[in-house]
């Protein structure tokens, strides 16, 4: 998931964050500094963008996969909608976002 960083609020508390190793670029992690839990990511590849941890909402039924990305390393337990678009690795956001995705973010 992908949220425009404008768009994107820290309500109280700073995070602690740490600098994973990466091929290509400077990623960033941000965890709660009192608990540890994964917020959001940030990677210099995604300029404008945070990644937050889905994982930590409490409803995620408001929304639903565009693509599926990195499935070449996913665990063989996990099933993917055949539905949706999967790629072994990135995409190229201009060839799958939609277009009012792609001009808000041109926007910023």
């Amino acid at each position: 998931m992908f949220v425009l960083e404008k768009d994107f609020e820290i309500l109280s508390g700073e995070p602690d964050v740490v600098y994973p190793p990466q091929k290509y670029g400077v990623a960033k992690k941000h965890f709660c500094s009192k608990c540890g839990c994964n917020i959001y990511g940030t990677h210099t590849y995604l300029e404008n963008l945070i990644l937050p941890a889905t994982g930590t909402f409490e409803s995620t039924d408001w929304f639903k996969p565009q693509a599926h990305i990195f499935v070449r390393s996913k665990q063989p337990w996990v099933t993917i909608d055949k539905d949706v678009p999967q790629f072994d690795e990135l995409y190229n956001r201009e060839d799958v976002w939609p277009e009012d995705s792609l001009s808000r973010l041109a926007s910023v």
